[in-house]
């Protein structure tokens, strides 16, 4: 038994001297405006996103990471869709792994999950789930500040009462900047 422990000390011990705590997140905002079609019956309609994300995680060394975020994004939708405004909140646990590091430039994934809820501004909340992958890079600014990027990810996704479904998804609407600060 006092082997075990031993070990287990061991261990944590070689795991904490290589790790660093890092904090950051990202911000967002976005508008997109539809211009409504007569033969498809249409509506003009505009949104607006406002989303933040504040994280913290652990570098275990120089290829994995485990970290956790929360999330908190605000929909206004006018036109057609006025009535689906609506706000979320999510927690997001993952971990990376840097596949490619080329002097200050790392390509990786995250694997993780993301638990939410959905609240418009009229109607019941529902709950929504998110798990998969997404691909990212990431630029060391220098020791303390890295800057990194999302597009897109493969995973499977459940709206309440909603809808659910298993995709991929890599383009321009789901691209993400962020920053983080390590201690």
């Amino acid at each position: 038994m006092k082997k075990l422990v031993l070990l287990v000390a061991l261990v944590a011990c070689t795991l904490g001297a290589n790790a660093q705590i890092w904090v950051g997140g990202a911000l967002g905002l976005g508008f997109s405006n539809t211009t409504g079609d007569a033969k498809t019956e249409l509506n003009d309609n505009t949104q607006t996103t406002f989303t933040i994300q504040p994280e913290v995680g652990y570098s275990l060394n120089e290829k994995w990471d485990v970290a956790i975020g929360l999330g908190f994004t605000s929909t206004t939708n006018g036109g057609c869709l006025k009535d689906n405004n609506y706000t979320e909140f999510d927690i997001k646990p993952y971990a990376r792994y840097t596949f490619l590091t080329t002097g200050k430039v790392g390509l990786f994934v995250d694997g993780g999950v993301d638990f939410g809820i959905l609240s418009p501004k009229e109607g019941d909340s529902k709950t929504a789930f998110w798990a998969g992958f997404r691909p990212g890079i990431k630029f060391a600014a220098s020791e303390k500040i890295t800057l990194v990027a999302h597009v897109g990810g493969l995973g499977y996704e459940s709206v309440q009462d909603d809808h659910n479904g298993f995709g991929l998804s890599l383009n321009g609407n789901s691209l993400s900047f962020g920053m983080y600060w390590t201690f």
